[in-house]
């Protein structure tokens, strides 16, 4: 007895009409592939998607164009997802969130009736703040450098994404970042009040005889460029002498170029970036 096969009926869009495929708002066809017609480009307030009828349910919708997110949920928000744990929200669209869960960004479009996403009363990042505004930037696209993380002391992108997790994977890996000298201890995504603690899971760094927390860092990183207090005498001056630092000025420039747009090859920047990273690896490991 032959099995029977079942076509997935595929709707006759045009271009205007709504419709709904499980987000949380309802969207506008703006195109449909005049060869396969099941291919079909939605948008959703503010964003573009393409879709396929065959993998994605459509029906037809009233007009929703005042439908948001933006209406329900904010960056730097702490979440609880049902699958990915607790994260914090880096950006919001009208459809899709984008969610920082430790060593990951995932970008999640909640259903109308989602209940996998619940905001968590904790205290808000400040997503104003120029490291959070960097770590966004480098950790998502289109600013995500291939194989790299943002540090989350300074928020420059130098944690390699191919050295094994400290936290999960490889417990005596231990690696620093060459801008500011932050240990990646593998618990990359503390909460305000993690990050003023200090201990061998969040806010530590054995770099130092003296630990400091990852609030304490990031203002010193502010004031002195490196995450050391001067008081810190060895290792501040390690990070700050004359050779070394005029690679990180470059190096930062390079980075600053790519955060602020204000570049022509990117591909030349990319190229730059990766030698100046590599030079300060290097010199870090001599003389650690």
């Amino acid at each position: 007895m032959s099995k029977k096969t079942y076509k997935k009926r595929i709707l006759a869009l045009e271009p205007g009409q709504w419709v709904d495929v499980g987000f949380f708002t309802s969207g506008e066809v703006i195109e449909v592939d005049p060869e396969f017609k099941n291919h079909v480009t939605v948008r959703f307030g503010s964003e573009t998607v393409s879709l396929d009828q065959l993998d994605t349910s459509f029906k037809l919708s009233e007009e929703e164009p005042n439908r948001s997110l933006k209406n329900i949920f904010k960056a730097g928000q702490w979440i609880k997802h049902n699958t990915f744990g607790i994260g914090s929200i880096l950006t919001v669209s009208d459809v899709f969130l984008q969610i920082r869960f430790n060593i990951k960004v995932i970008k999640i479009a909640p259903g109308r009736d989602d209940l996998r996403v619940n905001v968590l009363p904790i205290p808000a990042l400040n997503m104003h703040a120029l490291i959070e505004q960097r770590r966004v930037f480098f950790d998502t696209e289109p600013g995500k450098i291939v194989d790299l993380r943002s540090c989350q002391c300074c928020g420059y992108p130098t944690v390699n994404e191919l050295i094994p997790d400290p936290l999960h994977d490889d417990p005596d890996m231990v690696t620093y970042c060459v801008i500011c000298g932050w240990e990646d201890d593998g618990f990359r995504n503390p909460t305000p009040l993690e990050m003023e603690k200090v201990s061998e899971i969040y806010g530590s760094n054995l770099f130092s005889d003296k630990r400091y927390s990852l609030a304490e860092a990031r203002k010193n990183f502010e004031s002195y460029g490196t995450m050391f207090n001067p008081v810190d005498q060895d290792k501040f001056l390690i990070v700050t002498e004359k050779e070394l630092n005029a690679c990180r000025t470059d190096l930062l420039s390079l980075f600053d170029q790519l955060f602020s747009g204000n570049y022509k090859d990117k591909e030349t920047i990319l190229d730059n970036i990766f030698f100046h990273l590599s030079v300060l690896d290097s010199y870090n490991k001599s003389n650690s």
